[in-house]
């Protein structure tokens, strides 16, 4: 039974599954965008509704779904298929969304449009935890007021990157913390950083993705 508390969208980008992954989206809502459908076998889910213009849907997948419900797009939209997807999920007003294959693949400027859409979507709906991730790696958006938890193993590395400067920002329980700094749009001095335990990021202004270097079990 799919828990409305939780949606998991799937994107076309890349995807390595693995045991956290698979429960993280177990019994969740399941968002299937065009030929993100394909990730839906290997982490044993069905989707619920699946929705884009399908440009990307081989016939076999086409044929092996038919029974999902699916909502049509026409290719000249003004919208993508994973910001169709996520209006959808947002609608639901799930504590969580998690988009998997959201990064990756062919097309740099989808991932980038999706990261910048999950600050936006973010800034709108704070009450909202966003996980996007490709199995190896995981992206959360940083916003203003909102501190960010890393739940992960320590000494794992990530990354935060500014989609804009930055004011305010600490980082604790890191290998190099931060206290309240300043980070000019395009600066690499939140490259890399690993963590410790009981890792926390909070920023004053500014926007930007905190990039998740996965360990997991596989």
């Amino acid at each position: 039974m799919s828990n409305s508390a939780s949606v998991t969208i799937l994107l076309g980008g890349t995807l390595t599954v693995n045991d956290d992954l698979l429960a993280r989206v177990k019994n969740s809502y399941v968002i299937a965008a065009d030929g993100g459908i394909r990730h839906a076998k290997e982490l044993g889910v069905t989707p619920d509704v699946w929705i884009g213009d399908f440009d990307s849907s081989k016939p076999a997948l086409l044929d092996e779904y038919q029974s999902v419900e699916q909502i049509p797009h026409s290719t000249d939209k003004n919208q993508s298929d994973g910001e169709l997807a996520l209006n959808l999920a947002i609608a639901r007003k799930p504590k969580a969304i998690t988009v998997c294959g959201a990064m990756g693949g062919e097309r740099t400027d989808h991932i980038l449009f999706i990261l910048l859409g999950a600050i936006r979507y973010a800034l709108d709906n704070s009450d909202i935890e966003f996980y996007l991730t490709t199995g190896n790696e995981t992206a959360f958006p940083l916003i203003p007021g909102r501190e960010l938890a890393l739940d992960c193993a320590d000494d794992t590395t990530f990354s935060i990157i500014p989609f804009s400067a930055l004011s305010g920002l600490t980082v604790l329980g890191v290998k190099w913390p931060l206290h309240s700094v300043e980070v000019a749009l395009g600066s690499t001095h939140t490259l890399s950083n690993v963590t410790t335990g009981n890792t926390k990021i909070s920023l004053i202004d500014g926007h930007a993705i905190a990039l998740v270097q996965n360990k997991h079990s596989l």
